[in-house]
């Protein structure tokens, strides 16, 4: 842990929804990336004086942040279309 102290913290990205949130979290923390947040719903001043997009900011450290942008882009990709049929003929019921 002392070794992390002078590493430097950088923003992976701003969750818009508390459902993207915490996919993003669950997904760091299953990697094993231990990742910092702040909040938006907790300001008490939250838009007013300063403006705020998404529902918290995510930080993990230097050293984690391509790997923890890996897994963001693999959250981001939707799945695959299952294979749908080439002819209308193997549609008929």
């Amino acid at each position: 842990m002392d070794d992390r102290k002078k590493e430097k913290i950088v923003k992976l990205c701003s969750p818009l929804e508390l459902v993207e949130y915490t996919l993003v979290k669950e997904a760091l923390d299953q990697a094993g990336i231990e990742c910092l947040d702040t909040p938006h719903f907790d300001a008490a001043y939250d838009d007013l004086f300063v403006p705020s997009s998404g529902y918290a900011d995510i930080y993990v450290y230097e050293s984690n942040l391509e790997e923890a942008q890996k897994i963001l882009d693999s959250l981001e990709k939707p799945a695959p279309a299952e294979s749908q049929p080439e002819s209308e003929e193997e549609n008929e019921f």
